[in-house]
Formats: structure tokens, sequence, C-alpha cells
């Protein structure tokens, strides 16, 4: 059920063993759906068919776990249309990922360099992201390069490294509220997705070594600005962004959205979005005058 006048919709099947699933006749009457079959050979290789055979101007990419707002297009196109055209590019790592966010930002670093070899540049990270954002900007000003923006949404360092203040506060916080503390290594301590969500192996293999890079990465002092974004509903993470951050930068402008951790980005992301579009029409409006 979505309300939006002109959309398509197209299936991608990367080799299933069924020859077509039943629901797919069922939406075929409820939406002007494509049915495209593949041998299996990835979910990059799966979307790439797919926008070889769109139609439409905007492409929305929703995976297993994704449920589309009945508004969610509208918004979305509309969104696009009032705004400025700019490139966007999401870094993603093929194969195993590293175990050290330092690795994983020299990764992105590269990538990003291909497609702009010199700034300023933006940099926008969600969660354990943040931290590799962080860390993709200490390398570019060390190299001379400007960061026109460098946007942290509700990450923390490991609780290891937190100020020694902040660690009591939020041990003795989880600990009445029956949680597990964010520095003990174990099965539990480690991301559980939300209800009626089940990780695959190679899920469970990516959120392992992802948490075992947070446990080894103690960031260092940032001589620049951070927007930081924090949820307004605080669960396994630090309630004062401020305090956690004001040692490790020149400057820190903090904001506060509605929802917790995920729900800021599931739930609330209107809200979100409108704090992002702000700081890019000013980090845009900053660079056109320098």
């Amino acid at each position: 059920q979505i309300d939006t006048p002109s959309f398509e919709v197209i299936l991608v099947d990367d080799g299933s063993a069924e020859a077509a699933p039943k629901f797919i006749r069922k939406w075929a009457f409820d939406y002007p759906l494509t049915f495209l079959r593949q041998n299996h050979a990835g979910i990059s290789t799966a979307r790439n068919l797919g926008i070889r055979n769109s139609k439409g101007a905007i492409l929305l990419f929703v995976d297993a776990d994704c449920n589309v707002d009945i508004n969610g297009l509208a918004a979305l196109s509309s969104a696009i249309a009032r705004s400025p055209s700019h490139d966007v590019f999401q870094l993603r790592l093929v194969g195993t990922p590293p175990e050290r966010i330092e690795d994983v930002a020299e990764f992105y670093l590269h990538a990003l360099q291909e497609l702009q070899s010199r700034g300023p540049y933006i940099m926008i990270g969600y969660s354990l992201g943040g931290l590799v954002a962080l860390e993709m900007a200490q390398r570019l000003t060390a190299n001379g390069e400007r960061i026109a923006l460098l946007c942290m949404i509700d990450a923390y360092p490991n609780m290891r490294y937190l100020p020694l203040g902040q660690q009591i506060r939020l041990a003795a916080r989880l600990a009445c509220r029956g949680l597990h503390i964010l520095g003990n290594s174990s099965e539990n301590a480690l991301y559980q997705p939300p209800a009626g969500i089940i990780l695959t192996p190679p899920m469970k293999r990516i959120r392992d070594r992802a948490y075992v890079a947070l446990t080894r990465y103690r960031p260092r002092f940032y001589r620049g600005k951070i927007k930081f974004v924090r949820a307004a509903v605080v669960t396994g993470f630090p309630a004062d962004a401020e305090a956690v951050w004001t040692p490790l930068t020149e400057e820190i402008e903090v904001e506060t959205v509605p929802g917790d951790h995920l729900g800021m980005i599931a739930t609330h992301y209107d809200h979100l979005a409108s704090v992002l579009s702000r700081y890019l029409r000013e980090a845009f409006g900053e660079t056109l005058t320098k």
C-alpha cells in the first residue's frame, strides 16, 4: 500500500530454487511489476540488472529487512525535486570486512578519491560508520584536504575509550536496565536485530567483525568541527554526546532528533533528513564562498 501515483516495482530473483515465488502472481495485479531472474551472482549484480531494466528517474533499493512507508516514495521524490543536484556516493565494502576501522577508512578513501580527487569533502556516517567517517576526515586533513562537513550520527567509541565518568554512568545505567555493557565481548553484547529479523550466517560474520573493529578503535583528537546528531531516546550508548566528543575535537555541535538508535533512521527519518539537509545547505554555501 503505497500512496504514490506513478511508480514501478522491479523484483530481481538472484537464483532462488523456485521458478517464480507464488506471491508474484498477487503482486502483478496490485503493482506495475517487472520480474527478473538471474543465476546467483550476489546483491550488486542483482541491483545492476534492476537498474538496466528500470524506467523511472529515481531508484529506491529495498532489501529484505526494509519496510516502505505508505508515503515514503512521494516524500522522497518531492524532497529530490526541491533539492539542488549534487552527487552522493555510498561506499560499501566488498567481501569480508576488515577488523580495523583504519583499514575500512583506507579502503573507502581509495574509492572516494578515484571519484573526487580533491576536496572539499562532505562526510556523513551513522553508528559505526560515523567512526569510519571520522577516521577518513583525520587522514584527509592530515594530507591538507578540506572537510566541508563531518557529520556523525549517534556514533560513539567503545566503552573502554570513554572518559572514566562516562564509563561509570553508562555502566550503572545499563546495569539498572539489565542490559549488557558495551565493553563486554560476549555474544550477548553484540548487535541484535529487531524482532522478526533473522541474521544470516554471513550477516553475523559481518556483525562480529564490526564489533571487533569497534573494540580496537581509539579515536584521536580531530582538528576540525564535528556536527553530531544524537537520538533522543538513549539505549546502550552514552547519554551525553557532548561530554564524550568535546575532549576529542576542536569544535562540536550536538543536535537531538526523535527516536532511539534504530528509530531515528527507521521511524523518524523525516526529522533526521531535515537536519542533514540543513547541514548540507550550510556546507554547500560555505564551499561556494571559499
